[in-house]
């Protein structure tokens, strides 16, 4: 399995994954880039590193895959239902590989919400012809920050 993560004990269910996928227009079932903008293409998701340019719209639509993903509201996603989704993209084992490993940033086997979002504008872009980054661009990194600052106030709150 291209997946590296724990002991991979994980209560999986089953996910219609085309189902999830079609809220976010089309996702990464369908077409394009999907979320991932050229550079200079004037969306609002700040600069890009590369050529990576992240749409707030997007952002929120992979939120909200995460909140239908995730049943029990634990705030993280085991492996294997943010594996489905991301194979859903249609995208070699390897670079699902590179794009869990620099998603996973504290390497505990599962996906956050912001994890799992940075996942998700990583396989879109990759679907979309860019290269996969060396490193997280910080424009993902604050929207990926953000995504977690957004989930914690709202589950104290």
């Amino acid at each position: 399995s291209w997946l590296h993560t724990g002991d991979g004990a994980g209560g999986a269910r089953a996910t219609n994954v085309g189902e999830v996928e079609s809220d976010v227009g089309g996702g990464m079932a369908g077409g394009g880039a999907g979320g991932v903008a050229p550079a200079g293409s004037g969306a609002d998701g700040g600069g890009g590193q590369d050529g990576w340019v992240f749409d707030p719209a997007d952002t929120a639509a992979f939120c909200s895959m995460f909140d239908d993903l995730d049943t029990d509201g634990v705030g993280f996603l085991e492996a294997e239902p943010a594996k489905e989704v991301l194979e859903a993209s249609g995208l070699s084992t390897d670079v699902l590989s590179e794009i869990w490993q620099l998603s996973d940033v504290d390497a505990d086997g599962r996906l956050t919400r912001g994890e799992f979002v940075c996942a998700m504008h990583l396989a879109n872009g990759r679907r979309g012809g860019l290269p996969l980054p060396s490193e997280l661009p910080e424009a993902l990194i604050d929207a990926c920050v953000a995504v977690e600052e957004d989930a914690r106030s709202r589950a104290t709150s």
